[in-house]
């Protein structure tokens, strides 16, 4: 695992568990020690694409009446679709050692304004999404100038903001659902179907590929990957950190601004704290993702295979009669896990 993602969980390994880790190997024989380390390095990569895979024969098993079918699958790859491109949102900034504890109230900001645009404000509904894009890359910008140009620690910076676009959200809505004077025209751009699926898993695939190429096949993602593996270092090798950083998390807020927009659309509705439930699954999926495909490091497809393992776990919960409050649970519970497996599998394969 690289240094950034032990350092931003907090469990850097000391160097009395590196000794304790190295005597504890040395215990049995050699060749069963370096076959269970060859086992490790093989399947490790894939963990988490395993253990969806696994979940899933096991739900479909159990109930092969109800979770087994396309209908239940289509319902999870379009249910999940914003969650994921929240978890994409956030993975952004995390490349580069940030987190954006925003996004939530980002989500819901972004939504309200869009819905209030409309409703209180007659605008047309393409002008209202321009405006709830806008503000969400606005607070994107503000986390932005906070972290890179006041330095203001990622945590300490985005968690104030979200504090303050919460209270503004809650005075702009003054604690009401807004539902009447949405253009009806609107819901459309989040409840259409292309080939069967809902159109939000078409937005989903479109920015993953952006996503995914921009961190992985340009020099800006691996300037952000240079600065989360070590930040002083790649400030020497003459990489504009600040600039960097800053436009990671503008990112962040853009496409969580999206998250609002579609949300929004879907329900053809706001209210206060409707982006609430989407901060923990989100984060749980990104790390998820860090030890997945490519260990140790945050990537697109390991977040977008940690959204829908999670979800899996949470569908075949409710499916076999679990109450709602289990998919707060297992998100705690995959984030935990997540982490600390990162850790073990970064120890196993030193």
């Amino acid at each position: 695992m690289t240094r950034a993602v032990e350092d931003q969980a907090g469990l850097s390994a000391t160097p009395e568990d590196d000794r304790a880790g190295d005597a504890a190997g040395a215990i049995g024989p050699p060749g069963a020690a370096s076959s269970r380390a060859g086992f490790v390095s093989r399947i490790g990569p894939y963990w988490a694409l395993v253990a969806w895979l696994v979940a899933i024969v096991i739900f479909s098993l159990l109930n092969p009446e109800t979770f087994a079918t396309w209908n239940n699958f289509r319902a999870i790859l379009g249910e999940q679709s914003l969650l994921a491109i929240a978890a994409l949102a956030v993975t952004i900034p995390l490349v580069c050692g940030q987190f954006d504890l925003s996004i939530a109230a980002n989500i819901g900001l972004t939504g309200m304004l869009t819905a209030g645009m409309m409703a209180n404000s007659d605008l047309p509904w393409e002008l209202a999404v321009v405006i709830g894009l806008g503000i969400g890359i606005g607070i994107g910008l503000a986390n932005g100038v906070l972290v890179a140009g006041f330095g203001v620690h990622s945590f300490i910076a985005t968690l104030g903001v979200s504090t303050i676009v919460g209270g503004f959200t809650l005075w702009y809505g003054k604690g009401q659902i807004i539902f009447e004077g949405i253009d009806s025209q609107f819901p459309q751009i989040a409840r259409e179907r292309v080939l069967g699926l809902p159109i939000t898993v078409l937005y989903l695939v479109v920015i993953a590929a952006l996503a995914w190429f921009m961190l992985g096949h340009t020099p800006f993602g691996r300037y952000l990957y240079a600065i989360g593996s070590n930040r002083a270092a790649a400030a020497v090798a003459g990489v504009r950190v600040r600039l960097y950083t800053a436009a990671s998390l503008v990112i962040c807020g853009g496409l969580a601004g999206v998250t609002g927009v579609l949300l929004t659309s879907r329900t053809a509705s706001a209210q206060n704290g409707a982006g609430d439930a989407f901060l923990l699954p989100a984060f749980a999926a990104a790390f998820i993702g860090a030890a997945t495909f490519r260990r140790g490091e945050f990537n697109v497809l390991g977040t977008i295979v940690g959204v829908y393992f999670v979800a899996t776990l949470v569908s075949g919960a409710f499916i076999l009669g679990a109450e709602n409050y289990v998919s707060l649970l297992i998100s705690g519970f995959a984030l935990i896990v997540a982490v600390i497996g990162n850790r073990a599998l970064a120890r196993k394969l030193k």
